[in-house]
């Protein structure tokens, strides 16, 4: 699966292979990544269970629909053949519409939630472009676009990428009224009820794909310190004002969070610690010992974030401690209670119904996490942010996707030699180097790792700036030291 944005706010196009376990996302500030992290998030997120919900049952009939997939069958076998291929524009108008009602219902509130309520300035700033926003699974490419006469955000594209065969069957029996792949191609047999068949397993293999590349998703934004004060501070006076608010004389306006950071805060705040160990937990621990240098601990009651410095009996607020140490807490919290949360057999067994079809058990199958981490080195000296990326990379080996917006030239390296060490495989690491031009940012393409070449040119032109300018001061003062 990819999503590429178009005309996005700041970017001018990037295209995101999210069948990768690590992403990172590099450039200077204001060049999108913030955009990209936030649009992956909200995709993935929030599509899954609505498209569940729905394709759980055959979707209603479309007379039309039917009727004119019926006449393609009639004329196809007057010529002597049983099936008939529907083409793109075709399955298009056909389908469409059905489909960009609901999906527009989902997406446009979280997107207003996130980027505003005016959802045409996500356009692009440089050249005014309108904005799309392609998602692209091996069996279609949906595109939303603000390039609609119903809204903002809709569904203008609907175009099938392999071929969606119609076959006429002899027989009456529903059982033979099914859609699946074979050999390629959509392969639709039915006497009638084309439409829903078609409908229903489109938006079943949709849901699938989603879930294939992670159907539980997390974000850790770039301010976490600052939004975890915040939960904290405001807590007290929003339960305050929740019991007195029929005292109130005038409306009181709270500050409006976009759909990551609110998800971020509501997370932390229903956490339910537990002894549970596994892998992640086990990664949360050489956190604490190898770079924060103590342990993290979350009250329940009080929903406070603690620290124990290593060898005290110490435990301080998280918003009393170091710099280094209050970013990291989010993180350790999550791999200790929030991504290893026990999931009873009973609740496993619900959620993969019984009915379900093969794209949903495959993806049931491979279902994991996909964790999106904003500027991870933020208030981490070079050696801890080394040491983060050691512990993110080895992440990805528990069905864990992870995706980083970064500055770190040192992240970057120690990445090049975990691949070089066998550590993590190439062919799972994706990174995009955003760069602005005179119409938005994309992707340079310039940033590689294999093993047998380590390329990074996010940095260098920092680097020998600072070179430079060293040389000439020392020339400049070696030049007065003769004149004097």
């Amino acid at each position: 699966m990819t999503i590429t944005l178009k005309n996005f706010g700041p970017i001018k196009e990037l295209a995101m292979d999210l069948t990768k376990n690590l992403h990172l996302l590099y450039g200077e500030s204001s060049v999108g990544k913030s955009y990209a992290a936030y649009c992956v998030y909200l995709l993935l997120s929030r599509l899954q269970e609505p498209l569940l919900r729905s394709g759980r049952h055959i979707l209603p009939e479309d007379s039309t629909v039917d009727t004119a997939l019926l006449e393609m069958l009639n004329n196809s076998q007057r010529q002597g053949h049983n099936e008939v291929e529907v083409g793109s524009s075709e399955f298009s108008i056909l389908f469409l519409d059905t489909l960009a009602e609901a999906l527009s219902d989902i997406l446009i509130p979280l997107f207003q939630a996130t980027f505003g309520n005016r959802l045409e300035e996500l356009n692009n700033e440089h050249t005014h472009g309108i904005f799309s926003i392609w998602l692209s699974t091996d069996i279609l490419d949906l595109i939303f676009s603000s390039r609609h006469e119903l809204g903002p955000l809709h569904l203008t594209g609907f175009i099938p990428r392999v071929p969606i065969v119609i076959q006429q069957n002899q027989q009456d029996s529903p059982s033979y009224s099914i859609v699946k792949f074979e050999n390629g191609r959509i392969v639709a047999r039915s006497q009638k009820t084309f439409s829903a068949l078609l409908r229903n397993y489109i938006i079943q293999s949709i849901s699938a794909s989603l879930q294939s590349i992670g159907s539980k998703m997390y974000y850790l934004p770039a301010s976490r310190l600052g939004l975890y004060r915040m939960h904290t501070s405001f807590s007290p006076i929003i339960a305050e004002l929740a019991t007195r608010r029929f005292d109130l004389r005038s409306p009181i306006n709270l500050p409006s969070l976009t759909t990551p950071d609110a998800d971020y805060i509501q997370q932390l705040a229903q956490i339910q610690t537990h002894t549970t160990t596994s892998p992640l937990t086990t990664l949360a621990e050489r956190i604490e010992h190898e770079v924060i240098k103590g342990t993290i601990h979350f009250e329940e009651q009080t929903k406070r974030i603690v620290f124990q410095p290593k060898g005290t009996n110490i435990w301080q607020d998280i918003s009393h401690v170091s710099s280094m140490v209050a970013a990291l807490a989010p993180l350790v919290l999550y791999l200790k209670y929030i991504l290893t949360t026990p999931r009873p057999p009973e609740l496993q067994f619900r959620e993969l119904k019984e009915n379900a079809s093969t794209q949903e058990q495959e993806a049931f199958q491979k279902r994991g996490i996909f964790l999106v981490f904003e500027e991870p080195e933020a208030h981490l000296h070079p050696t801890a942010q080394v040491k983060l990326m050691e512990i993110l990379a080895e992440l990805t080996k528990y069905n864990v996707r992870v995706m980083l917006t970064s500055h770190s030239d040192f992240m970057f390296s120690k990445l090049g030699n975990l691949v070089l060490g066998d550590v993590i495989d190439e062919k799972d690491i994706a990174v995009y180097h955003l760069v602005m031009t005179d119409e938005g940012s994309i992707d340079a393409k310039d940033m590689h790792i294999t093993k047998q070449e380590i390329r990074e040119t996010n940095f260098a032109d920092v680097s020998e700036d600072l070179y430079d300018e060293r040389l000439e001061l020392i020339e400049r003062l070696n030049e007065q030291a003769e004149i004097a």
